[in-house]
């Protein structure tokens, strides 16, 4: 899967326990070594752009690694295209080759595109619809995370 860097996304990172990280990026270093952003999580701080976040990760340290928002880059079998006429679903991916569903029908075989093909079509991937987690964060975290103290903060909408 190609990852692109500020990339959002979500993985789980292995360590001696297995965390859950629903907030995170992607840095990719010049040298083209890729890393994972994130608050929860200490990890080896390679990265030299940490995106604002804390900590790094190598990317071979993480697991279930997606993106937060898909795009033509990152299409997976299940994902779904909106057309002029309705969704087809993502059958398959096999090289250049999109295998999509008939219209509405996820289970019947239609034919395979590529992506400048449904990209001239104005064909548009269906974003998915789950309600973003809402992140808690206290002032202090803030702060921290900007490095600055507490009574200078402002926060505003």
């Amino acid at each position: 899967m190609k990852f692109k860097h500020g990339q959002r996304v979500t993985c789980k990172i292995i360590q001696c326990d297995v965390t859950k990280i629903k907030d995170a990026k992607i840095s990719i270093n010049s040298d083209g070594s890729k890393y994972v952003c994130q608050n929860q999580k200490d990890g080896n701080n390679s990265a030299k752009d940490k995106l604002g976040y804390k900590y790094s990760f190598d990317i071979e340290n993480v697991t279930d690694l997606k993106p937060l928002i898909k795009d033509w880059d990152n299409l997976e079998i299940g994902d779904e295209i909106g057309t002029d006429n309705g969704i087809k679903t993502v059958l398959g991916v096999c090289g250049l080759v999109i295998h999509l569903s008939c219209i509405d029908s996820p289970d019947s075989y239609d034919n395979g595109y590529t992506v400048p093909a449904m990209k001239r079509n104005n064909w548009t991937i269906v974003q998915s619809k789950k309600e973003e987690e809402k992140v808690e964060v206290t002032m202090d975290e803030i702060a921290e995370m900007k490095g600055i103290d507490v009574k200078n903060l402002k926060i505003k909408k």
